[in-house]
């Protein structure tokens, strides 16, 4: 099945977790997500989504404040 190359705002905030469509708005206006207009619609690129989420990523924890065995990477079991 291919995946389709452009999202609608609606399809774009579910993507996004949920986030409402003003959010995509804001995010498409402040350059954050790419556009793409066609005729009277604008549609997200689903790549620059993946993009956007790669580039915002952050860890699920706070690694400068983690115990050293996290930090490093080791044995991160409870104790």
């Amino acid at each position: 099945m291919d995946e389709q190359l452009l999202w609608d705002i609606e399809e774009t905030a579910r993507q996004l977790g949920g986030v409402s469509t003003r959010t995509v708005r804001r995010l498409i206006m402040r350059g954050e997500l790419p556009a793409v207009r066609v005729g009277r619609r604008v549609s997200v690129p689903a790549a620059g989504v993946h993009t956007y989420i790669e580039r915002n990523m952050q860890p699920a924890h706070n690694t400068p404040r983690a115990e050293p065995g996290v930090r490093e990477g080791g044995n991160n079991a409870c104790h």
